[in-house]
């Protein structure tokens, strides 16, 4: 193990949830991981649902089978090529290329994206606001069920490919097109000045 990432298994912060009635309930376990699943077994022996043991300030990624991989493909060939091969032609329909496959795209496509503070699949729900110290904030967001995280964050926008789609177009893409449309205003109003002095 490095000594980053020893060092980041002391510095974690663990909490266990769960659902009862309805809301979400927290027990907060600071740094003792092993009490943290202590508390986690004793919850799902007592029938809690969806207990979740879940990292408060490290974002987790997901298993091996989820993540980004090459794989080779059987492309087509169109047209298709002659090759020699022992002294015979053949007609060449397919070759493989390596191409990159990611298993949480189709996943993310269906509304199930992986989230890292949770460290398990979740189906993300919009909400279109947040309560952020009693005041409500406008804001369109995509978010983790259970513990709140949302498609802003930089570990979900790593790992789940429609969250960085998301992020660009409801945040980054909206600013563009206005400082845009300011500059648009401005040209048009030189155009206009430049006419009327012509005329």
């Amino acid at each position: 193990m490095t000594e980053f990432a020893h060092g980041a298994l002391y510095r974690a912060k663990w909490e266990v949830m769960w659902v009862r009635d309805g809301k979400i309930q927290r027990k907060d376990c600071g740094d003792d991981i092993v009490e943290a699943m202590r508390i986690r077994d004793l919850a799902l022996d007592g029938g809690r649902k969806a207990v979740t043991l879940r990292c408060k300030n490290f974002g987790f990624p997901p298993p091996d089978h989820l993540r980004p991989q090459e794989v080779l493909v059987n492309v087509p060939l169109n047209p298709p090529k002659i090759v020699r091969r022992g002294g015979k032609r053949y007609r060449k329909t397919h070759e493989k290329k390596r191409m990159l496959k990611v298993p949480l795209k189709k996943l993310n496509a269906e509304g199930i994206w992986w989230c890292p503070y949770c460290m398990k699949l979740r189906r993300f729900k919009k909400t279109n606001s947040f309560v952020l110290d009693g005041i409500r904030v406008q804001e369109t967001r995509h978010v983790c069920p259970m513990c709140g995280i949302s498609h802003r964050d930089h570990h979900v926008r790593r790992w789940n490919p429609v969250a960085q789609r998301l992020f660009y177009e409801l945040e980054e893409a909206p600013r563009r097109r206005a400082s845009r449309t300011k500059e648009g205003r401005k040209r048009a109003y030189r155009r206009k000045k430049r006419a009327s002095k012509r005329d």
